[in-house]
């Protein structure tokens, strides 16, 4: 495969060097002659590169979750959430003392994020209905219609840009009434919960045909129920994790099981369940069987629902029990299973949700280790493993997040093992990071490298993957970090009274993902750097320079018009000329500086692998266009140092990714 037409980056000159081959030189043919001065003038540079594609009926989409971006805590008649009660009483608790009472105030400006969705091209758009704004009380004699008004607009604004709703049910914020009670520890919530979903399905079934019962059972309970530092703040080792467990796993189940009897006929939609899921390796192969009973209790929710035999995994109820006897305890602290609800839980889903962001290496403990929270922390108390990282792993903006690409194939490899040809839909993937800065280059790689690994999931090993999720669309409260660590795609100015959005570099560089269903070069790493630059791939507007033997070299500079003599060019109405062709693929129309006429035109053109297509074909593409008489925009001279225009005021089309 040739590089040849591809940009290098040069870290020192802040450059990038097009290399063209004596063929490709052949290939660059000036469309119209000197004397048509009103035409447009386009040279054509054919890339012969192929590139990464995702299959085409493969979805792309961005989330976010109520609590963390809606704000409007105590509007209309919305009920008090857990989440609520526990900031307010705990004001110290997370790192900058915040709470999401106003967070990104989308419940007033979800108008702005559906227009954000749009620009972003995704296909779908998750998020999740707060139990306490649609059922005030949590219970379902009483529905708000305020509520109701919300959920409405925004699932039918998102359709009028044809996206998608994905709706998860529960994204943690539980109704304060019902935790008095006990909450997810009291075993009437299974029949709370599967009221409340039928409320939901009823209200916007005919609209979602993808549902989430529930976001993270092992967060959930783990966080919320056994150490306490998530609301509702319960503290409680020995029982509240599997008590928590058991009844999210019932109502999830009976949710399912009505959304099948009533209304699957009717409205054709899909319910799963989304499983947050670290990829554990052990620290080294004396450590594998520790490493499998680690892998085994992070999964047991998961194999009571996925696995063809049901219930707990008889190894982890073992040593539960085995646990619970040395403990002096009478009987197991995991709560059995009953033959009727094993048969319940079994096989509730239509496709497996994944939540991916790290991994751990694992080793047994030693007796003078000392053990930490789990799982956010470095320990397993239960299975009596230590979780560590490996140092050449890179760490992220929050303290227990560091960078493993490799994890999220190697997890989607054991679902398919473990589970068969299930569908799996990936319901969040991103990493934190810290600051003002809009040129967010890490989050760029962490999400090329994890789409690659996803990637070769679907074409190597053959996994059911048919979604990628996006988290998170926008920046919003990040539970104990608060606002210090940003997962947005878009940035948001939370001291602005109106939570400005911003996009940022990633914002960019995922919608031309999703535009062009690629992130790279196949199998070709040193291809894919070249080709993409620190703001992205090369664009529309791009000004290049050519040497006497050449060679293209990026100036970091973006133009919505080219400028030639005193007329203008659009790049993007050049592009959607010559993408009428069935042979290209991608096309991007990029200018040369040039102290006679201005900008010259390149139209970079990558054409399909198994369509021919010719300069000259794109040259009677073009031919007639004429060129806009100026001025008709501020774009500057293109003499001497050009300056750098905002990227937000240039047109992105990709060229490839």
């Amino acid at each position: 495969m040739s590089c040849q037409s591809l940009v290098k980056v040069s870290s020192e000159s802040r450059q990038s060097l097009v290399r063209v081959s004596s063929e490709s030189r052949q290939s660059l043919v000036r469309v119209s002659s000197k004397s048509r001065q009103s035409l447009v003038r386009v040279s054509v540079l054919i890339c012969n590169v192929h590139a990464i594609k995702f299959p085409p009926e493969f979805k792309f989409g961005a989330a976010t979750s109520a609590y963390q971006v809606e704000g409007a805590w105590n509007v209309s008649d919305k009920g008090l959430s857990i989440w609520d009660k526990h900031l307010h009483s705990n004001p110290d608790l997370n790192v900058d003392h915040s709470n999401a009472d106003i967070a990104c105030d989308s419940y007033r400006y979800w108008r702005e994020d559906v227009r954000i969705a749009a620009d972003l091209g995704v296909h779908f758009y998750r998020f999740s209905i707060s139990w306490p704004r649609l059922l005030p009380t949590g219970t379902s004699e009483r529905i708000s219609e305020d509520g109701k008004a919300y959920y409405n607009n925004l699932i039918n604004g998102l359709l009028e840009k044809g996206i998608q709703p994905v709706v998860t049910l529960y994204h943690w914020d539980l109704p304060q009434r019902l935790q008095n009670l006990g909450g997810w520890t009291n075993p009437l919530i299974a029949d709370w919960f599967m009221d409340y979903a039928k409320v939901a399905f009823s209200l916007f079934g005919d609209r979602v045909k993808t549902w989430v019962t529930i976001n993270e059972p092992i967060i959930i309970c783990d966080v919320g129920y056994n150490r306490g530092a998530f609301a509702p703040g319960v503290k409680d080792p020995d029982f509240g994790n599997y008590i928590c467990h058991k009844n999210i796993l019932l109502a999830h189940a009976k949710a399912w099981r009505l959304y099948d009897d009533e209304y699957r006929m009717k409205y054709h939609g899909k319910v799963g369940i989304t499983n947050h899921l670290y990829w554990f390796e052990p620290a080294s192969e004396e450590h594998k069987d520790i490493t499998d009973l680690v892998n085994l209790y992070m999964r047991m929710g998961i194999h009571a629902v996925f696995s063809k035999e049901g219930g707990w995994p008889p190894k982890i109820e073992k040593i539960v029990a085995e646990n619970s006897k040395k403990q002096g305890y009478s009987r197991s602290r995991l709560p059995a299973l009953s033959k009727q609800e094993t048969i319940l839980i079994k096989g509730t889903y239509d496709f497996f949700g994944l939540n991916y962001y790290t991994s751990r290496r694992v080793r047994k403990a030693k007796p003078d280790d000392k053990f930490q929270d789990w799982p956010l922390g470095e320990s397993c108390v239960e299975i009596g493993a230590i979780l560590e990282y490996d140092t050449t792993w890179k760490r992220a903006a929050c303290s227990w997040f560091w960078i493993y690409p490799e994890g999220i194939r190697n997890i989607l490899k054991s679902i398919k093992e473990s589970y068969g040809d299930i569908e799996v839909l990936i319901t969040e993937n991103g990493v934190p990071t810290r600051g003002s800065n809009l040129n967010d280059y890490e989050r760029i790689d962490y999400y090329k490298k994890h789409l690659e690994q996803v990637w070769l999931a679907i074409n190597k090993d053959g996994v059911n993957v048919t979604a990628y999720t996006a988290w998170t669309m926008i920046d919003n409260f990040e539970w104990l970090d608060g606002y210090t660590a940003q997962f947005g795609l878009y940035q948001v100015d939370f001291s602005s009274s109106n939570r400005t959005r911003k996009p940022r570099a990633s914002a960019k560089y995922y919608a031309d993902v999703i535009r062009s269903r690629s992130y790279g070069y196949y199998n070709n790493p040193q291809a894919t750097a070249e080709i993409y630059t620190e703001d992205g791939w090369i664009k529309s507007g791009d000004l290049l320079y050519r040497d006497e033997n050449w060679n293209f070299y990026y100036i970091e500079r973006l133009k919505m018009l080219l400028k030639y003599r005193n007329h203008h060019i659009s790049p993007t109405e050049v592009e959607s000329v010559i993408n009428k062709h069935p042979g290209v693929l991608h096309v991007a129309v990029t200018g040369i500086p040039d102290d006679e006429c201005g900008d010259l035109a390149v139209a970079c053109v990558v054409p399909h692998h198994n369509i021919k297509v010719t300069a000259q074909e794109i040259k009677d593409l073009v031919k007639g266009l004429t060129l806009m008489t100026a001025p008709r925009s501020t774009a500057p001279s293109c003499s001497g140092q050009l300056p750098i225009l905002s990227p937000s005021l240039a047109f992105r089309t990709v060229l490839d990714v």
